[in-house]
């Protein structure tokens, strides 16, 4: 005997009931094996964490995604594109903003190639203290400089000090303008603005092996919550060096 077919809303129900019951078999899976990382003790516990945000992340999404058409999609669109302020960040070179189309976009990875000694880090360091002075949340993680190297370079550019008299402790000869400044008084002076000006928003972490992405990751959030930022507030993280 032929069953009468179903409405459409009956069909959509189960439909959504069907795609509920995978969701949840998907996710009793997923916890089933987060407990099994999270008493491995050789796992990092960030590692762990972040995979398991990662697996809730995804099934949340599957979880809330229904197909919908682009013509309804673009009235939002449209008004977050002309009633948002873009929050891209600055960069101390013009052309280099014209050409990321306003400078650095959250979400995006940059990665910057040159041969050793081409002044990689020097040009991401000016990156960050250009942002930074413009109130952007800047971290610097750092897998090879010392926190003492960059802050001793920050200075230098904020003073105009040549680096190697900072590190030579020189306080009592004239500069090499011969103005009748003393190196330390410059020295003290350019710290003051440096810390003033890019200090305040500018956090250098020294890196090492157990430095992962997992871990970068949650040094951003902390950041963010230091400076009682929102969730997606933007966050310049700076990774010298990349081995790609």
């Amino acid at each position: 005997m032929e069953q009468p077919s179903c409405s459409e809303e009956t069909f959509k129900e189960h439909q959504k009931r069907i795609r509920e019951v995978g969701l949840r078999r998907q996710l009793l899976r997923t916890l089933s094996g987060a407990r099994t990382d999270v008493l491995n003790l050789s796992e990092p516990l960030e590692d762990t964490l972040v995979d398991l945000k990662c697996a809730g992340d995804f099934l949340l999404r599957k979880a809330a995604r229904e197909a919908e058409l682009v013509e309804a999609q673009l009235t939002p669109y449209l008004k977050d594109l002309l009633t948002i302020q873009s929050n891209s960040i600055p960069t101390h070179s013009p052309w280099l903003n014209n050409i990321l189309t306003g400078g650095l976009h959250g979400g995006k990875l940059y990665v910057l190639g040159a041969p050793p000694g081409a002044g990689k880090t020097t040009f991401c360091a000016n990156l960050a203290d250009y942002a930074a002075e413009h109130k952007f949340p800047v971290l610097f993680i750092s897998y090879e400089m010392s926190k003492e190297q960059l802050i001793t370079a920050g200075i230098s550019r904020a003073g105009g000090i040549n680096s190697a008299l900072i590190e030579k402790r020189v306080w009592n000869k004239y500069d090499d303008a011969g103005r009748d400044t003393f190196i330390r008084d410059r020295l003290l002076e350019a710290a003051a603005n440096y810390g003033n000006s890019v200090g305040e928003n500018l956090s250098i972490v020294e890196a090492g092996p157990d430095t992962t992405a997992a871990v970068i990751s949650g040094l951003v959030r902390n950041f963010r919550f230091s400076k009682n930022l929102p969730e997606d507030s933007p966050v310049l993280v700076v990774i010298d060096y990349m081995q790609l």
